[in-house]
Parts: C-alpha cells; structure tokens; sequence
C-alpha cells in the first residue's frame, strides 16, 4: 500500500473532472460543442477512473491490482476510480454491478463514507465491501491529504473505451 500511495502523491491529477454525479447540482455545468456539451464541475475536482486497458493509467492500475483484496475479482468491465480529497455529494454509482473494494489512503482525518442504510466506513489502510450502485452513499468532510481508491465492475465498458471506439 505505501507503493500505491507514493505514487499517487506523484500522479499529475486531471485538470477537469467530469464526474459529475458525485458533486453538488449546483456545482455542474455544460460546455457546448462536442456531442451536445460535455459536462464537468465547476471546480477543481481531483478524480477520475480508467480501466486496465488505459495504457497510460498502467503505472497507477498494475500496483493497484496487486492490493486488490482476495474477495474481489476483477471481470471483463473492470475499472478504477483514484480520488484526492474529494468529498462527495449523495450519489448511487449507477453503472457498476456487484459490490465494489474501497481504500481510504493518506494523512487526513475525517471524511468517513456514509451511507443511507446507516453504515459508516472509515478505516483507513483496509479494503471495504460496498454497494455503491445502489446504496445512496457520500463523503464527510475532512482535514489533511485524502486518498481513496474504488475497484469496480461495471456494467459496459467506461467512457474511455466508447470513446476509443467512436474515434477508430
């Protein structure tokens, strides 16, 4: 875990983030052009997810592959989301099936997942199970450098493969 985590201190972050569903209403919006607007937040949010197949995510996705806990197998349409102190707005990850591996990395405090069943995860350092399709879930706020880190199948290849497809 101390490998992943120096590497992600490294990692040059995106400078949009188009994960939408995870911030405020208020706080997305559209920029007009490509296929009817492309949509993004209005502020600097510090995520975003590839697959195994994202050649220029592999110095990110093969370390991470190898923590991966036992329970959790990745299938045909297996992502990784990587986050830097993001604190996220109530939301459902629509697109994957199954339960999905969380790790909080980082010095920080706060910044629990809740969930509206009730149920709070905070341990850092520790893989978690979670139903993050469809179980509404967010993030507390917190202090310090945050890292998590989701494993997911999803249900069809994320964007980044239609849009490969779209262009060839």
């Amino acid at each position: 875990m101390d490998k992943v985590e120096k590497l992600l201190d490294k990692h040059k972050w995106p400078s949009v983030c188009r994960r939408v569903s995870i911030v405020p209403p208020d706080e997305r919006v559209t920029i007009p052009g490509y296929n009817g607007g492309r949509r993004k937040t209005k502020y600097f949010c510090q995520s975003e997810g590839f697959s195994r197949m994202n050649k220029s995510r592999m110095h990110l996705s093969e370390p991470i592959m190898e923590i991966l806990p036992d329970w959790f197998v990745p299938e045909e349409n297996f992502c990784i989301t990587v986050n830097k102190n993001v604190q996220t707005y109530p939301h459902r990850d629509s697109l994957n099936k199954g339960d999905a591996a969380i790790l909080f990395l980082g010095d920080f405090t706060g910044g629990a997942l809740h969930a509206e069943d009730g149920s709070i995860i905070s341990e850092k350092r520790v893989w978690h199970r979670f139903n993050n399709k469809d179980i509404l879930h967010w993030n507390a706020p917190h202090q310090g450098t945050k890292y998590s880190i989701i494993a997911a199948n999803n249900r069809q290849p994320i964007c980044y493969h239609r849009q490969k497809k779209e262009a060839t």
